[in-house]
């Protein structure tokens, strides 16, 4: 359910790439309501999905590989199902 797009908890996050993790039918879901979102280009298509995916908030918290102390966005299972939108 799409209604609870964009996460502005980190908690919220974690615990919905965890349900993705072991739902395939959510997954598949949401790999769907990915591949929708524009971009010309693939960098524009990422920025897409992470906007409606998490507040620019909670965004801040996290860097692609957790760097300055930040959360790790590549651990979530997230990342994977962004990479096979393109």
């Amino acid at each position: 359910d799409d209604s609870q797009f964009p996460f502005s908890e980190y908690t919220s996050l974690e615990s919905f790439a965890r349900q993705i993790d072991n739902d395939k039918e959510l997954k598949t879901k949401v790999l769907e309501k990915f591949c929708s979102f524009g971009g010309r280009k693939p960098s524009l298509h990422v920025a897409s999905i992470l906007s409606e995916l998490m507040t620019d908030e909670l965004a801040k918290e996290y860097s692609w590989r957790g760097l300055r102390n930040n959360r790790n966005f590549s651990e979530l299972g997230l990342l994977k199902l962004i990479y096979r939108t393109r």
